[in-house]
C-alpha cells in the first residue's frame, strides 16, 4: 500500500509548489488565494463612463431644480391673479346689491306717489298685441265687354290688401277677459271686426260673450282666417252669414267629455257702421 502526502507552498505569480510524499515536486498552475486589500489605496483610478453618467445625472438634477421654482413662481403669480379676481366679483356683487337696494326703493317711492293712478284688483292683469296683413291679387285674363259696366272701365290686374288688421287682448281679472281688433284694409273706412267682453267659468252658462263677435253658423265661420286654407270662406257660409259678427251676447260650453259643444246667443242683424260704408265695402269678415 502506497501513501502519498502532498506539501503546497504559494508563489507570486499565482500558483503552487507540490512536494509529494515520493520526493517529486509539481507546479500546479492557476491556483488562486486570496488577499486583504486596502480600500483606502489611493493608487485606484476613477471610472470614466461612470463619471460621464453622474455627470449627466447631476446636470438633470439641476434642470428639475429650476423647472420646480420657475413653477413655484407661476403657481405664486396665478394664486395673486385668482385672489385679485375674488376681490373684485366681491365688490361687483356688493356694487349690484346696492344698486337692486336703490332700485327697490324707487320702484317704493314710485307705488306711494301713484296709488290712485295705477292700480288693478287681481294677479295677473295682462295685454296682447296682435295683427295680420293679407294681400289678394285680382287677375282679368280675358275680360268681355259686359264686366266693364259693372267694374266702370276696362278692369286690369292688380294687388289688393283683402286684411289688415291690428288688435290687442287679455284678461282683466281672474275670469274676464277681452278683445279689440281694427280693421284699416279700407282707406276709406276706418272699421273694427272684434270688439267684446267676455266672461269664464260662470255656473250653467261657462262662457259668456258681450259686444261685436261672431255668430255661430258653421265652424268655418268661427275658425280665424289666419288658419283657413283659402283667404275667402266657402260661399255657402257667405250666403247664410254675410258679415260674420254682429252686437250681442252669447254663451258657450261643452261636455265633460269633450265629445260636444254647444253655442247659443242673442245678436242684433242690423251691421254696425253700415251707413258710414260705402255699399261695396266689406267691413267685417
Amino acid at each position: 500500500m502506497l501513501l502519498t502526502f502532498v506539501f503546497s507552498v504559494p508563489l507570486a505569480s499565482g500558483s503552487l509548489l507540490a512536494w509529494q510524499s515520493d520526493g517529486s515536486v509539481a507546479e500546479v498552475v492557476g491556483a488562486s488565494y486570496f488577499q486583504e486589500t486596502d480600500d483606502s489605496d489611493d493608487s485606484i483610478q476613477g471610472d470614466p463612463v461612470q463619471d460621464e453618467v453622474l455627470g449627466k445625472l447631476d446636470l438633470r438634477l439641476r434642470e428639475l431644480e429650476d423647472d420646480f421654482e420657475s413653477h413655484s413662481d407661476d403657481a405664486d403669480q396665478t394664486a395673486k391673479s385668482s385672489e385679485d379676481t375674488a376681490k373684485q366679483t366681491a365688490e361687483s356683487l356688493e356694487q349690484l346689491k346696492l344698486n337692486i337696494q336703490s332700485l327697490n326703493e324707487s320702484v317704493d317711492q314710485l307705488e306711494g306717489t301713484l296709488p290712485t293712478l295705477v292700480r288693478h284688483n287681481h294677479g295677473r292683469p295682462n295685454l296682447t298685441l296682435f295683427g295680420r296683413i293679407q294681400t289678394d291679387y285680382w287677375a282679368f285674363p280675358a275680360t268681355e265687354p259686359g264686366i266693364e259696366p259693372l267694374e266702370g272701365e276696362n278692369p286690369q290686374d292688380r294687388f289688393i290688401i283683402r286684411r289688415l288688421r291690428l288688435g290687442v287682448e287679455g284678461e282683466l281679472n281672474d275670469n274676464m277677459f277681452y278683445r279689440y281688433e281694427g280693421e284699416f284694409a279700407n282707406q276709406r273706412l276706418r272699421s273694427y271686426s272684434d270688439a267684446f267682453l267676455g266672461f269664464n267659468h260662470l255656473p250653467l252658462l261657462n262662457t259668456v260673450i258681450v259686444g261685436n263677435h261672431k255668430r255661430p253658423y258653421g265652424l268655418d265661420a268661427l275658425n280665424s282666417s289666419n288658419d283657413n286654407v283659402f283667404m275667402e270662406r266657402p260661399l255657402i257660409i257667405e250666403a247664410t252669414n254675410f258679415e260674420i259678427r254682429r252686437l250681442g251676447i252669447s254663451s258657450n260650453s261643452y261636455s265633460d267629455d269633450l265629445q260636444f259643444n254647444w253655442r247659443y246667443g242673442i245678436w242684433n242683424q242690423q251691421l254696425l257702421l253700415t251707413d258710414a260704408a260705402p255699399p261695396t265695402t266689406r267691413i267685417d269678415q
